[in-house]
């Protein structure tokens, strides 16, 4: 078989793909809703194509681990309600999950090799994450962008990689971090990055900045201490 399963406890199951699968089949994982055993899921970057609903109500997964170079994502965690850790590519559209679930605790994104997607006021709302909040996210060196409207509700102290040259419009809106390091690299800061982070108490931005959008950390009433350069036009903000 290509995938093996490891067992523990009442005989609840890891998948693991081996490396050189390109491709998960449609509906290969599909269960009648509450009788999968499957709690996670792990994929080698040879992977590129998940077929329609493959892992359909595995409502008990609770982490998933895709393929860097995974291209469409064909509603293939439809009815996986229990998610508390995914791990996937920046650039992939997470509105085509097929559901959206309120248990995210941690979110792991990579370098997929392109931009990062970027959402309007409509479609984030339609993202697998929108509906959790209080979450740490992480982001893997190699990120160049972080795409507008991702919306992100990262907890914490977060910390953005010196390879992030732009972070889009809302990226950050409403989160509750409580601080932020800007690496040294990053250039351009859109419109309401930050904006109501009203937990955030602390902010280092990089001498490399060169452009920061209107309002992009308004509301922002618990923040204290700030790092930045001076040769910045600031007026928007």
């Amino acid at each position: 078989m290509p995938w093996y399963y490891t067992t523990s406890g009442e005989a609840n199951i890891r998948v693991v793909f081996s490396d050189g699968i390109t491709a998960i089949d449609a509906y290969m994982f599909k269960a009648t809703a509450g009788n999968s055993r499957i709690l996670s899921i792990s994929m080698p970057d040879s992977v590129t194509t998940i077929g329609s609903e493959a892992f359909m109500n595995c409502s008990k997964i609770k982490e998933i681990a895709f393929s860097k170079n995974v291209t469409a994502l064909n509603k293939c965690l439809t009815g996986c309600t229990s998610i508390q850790t995914l791990t996937l590519p920046i650039n992939i559209d997470a509105t085509t999950f097929g559901v959206q679930v309120n248990t995210i605790k941690t979110l792991n994104f990579f370098n997929g090799g392109k931009a990062g997607a970027s959402y309007t006021s409509n479609t984030c709302k339609s993202q697998i994450w929108y509906n959790s909040s209080n979450y740490a996210v992480t982001f893997e060196d190699g990120i160049t962008s972080i795409g507008s409207g991702m919306r992100l509700s990262a907890t914490g102290s977060v910390v953005i990689p010196a390879s992030v040259l732009s972070i889009g419009s809302m990226a950050f809106y409403g989160a509750p971090m409580t601080s932020l390091t800007l690496s040294e690299g990053l250039l351009t800061i859109g419109d309401q990055a930050f904006a109501n982070c009203l937990g955030l108490q602390s902010a280092i931005i990089p001498n490399s900045i060169r452009e920061i959008g209107q309002s992009a950390f308004q509301g922002c009433t618990a923040l204290n201490s700030i790092q930045m350069p001076i040769t910045v036009d600031y007026s928007k903000d």
